[in-house]
């Protein structure tokens, strides 16, 4: 009883924006903490539909509140989707490289929403 009591007292929940952005921060690091070459874009292409997941479950919440970081992160999304079309459609080095760019502005974005979205946990 004493445990019931000691929980309920003064302890605040989180919004579920914070979870939510935890959940695709974890998406987008796997993405960024990886290592992918040519053989590697259609798994890397399949991923991505958690980061897209993740991504739309942040919207709801953010696209008010936190709508300019939101918004970066979005764009940053569809970048990573398009280079990786494009590198699977056509296998290339630069298509590869451009990949890499894309994912890490991708962890950029979300980093930045993340920095944001603290204030509020």
């Amino acid at each position: 009883m004493l445990a019931v009591a000691l929980t309920g007292c003064g302890a605040e929940k989180s919004p579920a924006i914070c979870s939510d952005v935890d959940t695709l921060k974890v998406s987008v690091d796997a993405l960024t903490d990886r290592d992918f070459d040519i053989d590697s874009l259609t798994t890397l292409r399949d991923d991505l539909s958690e980061v897209r997941t993740n991504v739309k479950a942040v919207s709801g919440e953010a696209q008010n509140e936190y709508a300019t970081e939101f918004d970066a992160v979005a764009q940053a999304a569809s970048s990573v989707a398009t280079s990786v079309e494009t590198a699977v459609a056509a296998p290339s080095a630069a298509g590869v490289a451009d990949v890499g760019q894309a994912i890490q502005a991708l962890g950029a974005a979300v980093e930045a929403l993340d920095d944001t979205v603290r204030g509020t946990c």
